[in-house]
C-alpha cells in the first residue's frame, strides 16, 4: 500500500511539473533543466557547460524567478550585473548561449509569447575580452629564421604523408615532442 501511494505522489508530482511548465509557472533553473534534458547528443564539452550555467543559476536569485515573469529588462539587468560581479564577456555569452534557446523552446510550445534574450547582447554589456594572438611577432620571426636555416635535402623525409618539417634531427628525421622537451630542458638548465 505504501509504494502505491509513493508511485501515486510521483505521477502528481510529474503532472504537477508539466503544469506548472505549460503555464510558465516554472523556474529558469527549471527551464534550464527541461531544456539541457533533450540535448542528448552533445558533446562532453557542450554538457559541461550546460552543468557551469545551471550551477550559476542555482547559487542566483535569477535561476528562482518564475519564466513568466522574466522581461528583456529583467535580462538585461541580470547580465549587466553578472559583469559588474566579474564575469567576463565570453562567461556571460556562454551563459546566454544556454538560456536564450531555452526560452525559445518556451516560445516554441507556446509557454511564453516572447523570448526575453532575443536583443544583441553587445548593445547590453561591454566586450572585454582581449584578443590573444595564436602567435607573437617574436615567435613568428623565430620560426621564419629556422625554416631559413633549415637544410634543404634530396629526398625529403615522409611520415604518414606529412613532410616538410622545420626540425629535423642529426639523421634527417623530423624531431618528435621527446626530442623538443629534452632540448627544453637543456636550454633550461643552462641559461635558467
Amino acid at each position: 500500500m505504501k509504494e502505491l501511494r509513493e508511485k501515486e505522489a510521483e505521477v502528481e508530482k510529474a503532472n504537477n511539473a508539466r503544469l506548472d511548465y505549460a503555464s510558465g509557472n516554472c523556474t529558469v533553473l527549471e527551464l534550464v533543466e527541461r531544456y539541457t534534458k533533450l540535448k542528448l547528443g552533445v558533446r562532453y564539452n557542450t554538457k559541461a557547460g550546460y552543468a557551469f550555467v545551471t550551477n550559476i543559476l542555482k547559487n542566483d536569485d535569477f535561476g528562482r524567478r518564475k519564466i513568466r515573469d522574466i522581461r528583456v529588462s529583467d535580462v538585461q539587468l541580470w547580465l549587466a550585473q553578472l559583469q559588474k560581479n566579474g564575469k567576463g564577456y565570453s562567461t556571460i555569452a556562454s551563459v546566454r548561449g544556454v538560456l536564450k534557446p531555452a526560452f525559445q523552446m518556451a516560445c516554441d510550445e507556446d509557454v511564453l509569447l516572447k523570448n526575453p534574450f532575443q536583443f544583441n547582447l553587445g548593445d547590453v554589456i561591454v566586450n572585454d575580452s582581449k584578443h590573444r594572438e595564436a602567435m607573437t611577432q617574436e615567435v613568428y620571426k623565430s620560426l621564419t629564421r629556422i625554416a631559413a636555416r633549415r637544410p634543404h635535402f634530396d629526398e625529403e623525409s615522409v611520415v604518414d604523408g606529412y613532410g616538410g618539417f622545420l626540425l629535423i634531427d642529426k639523421k634527417q628525421q623530423p624531431k618528435v615532442v621527446l626530442h623538443i622537451a629534452r632540448l627544453s630542458a637543456h636550454i633550461l638548465h643552462e641559461y635558467g
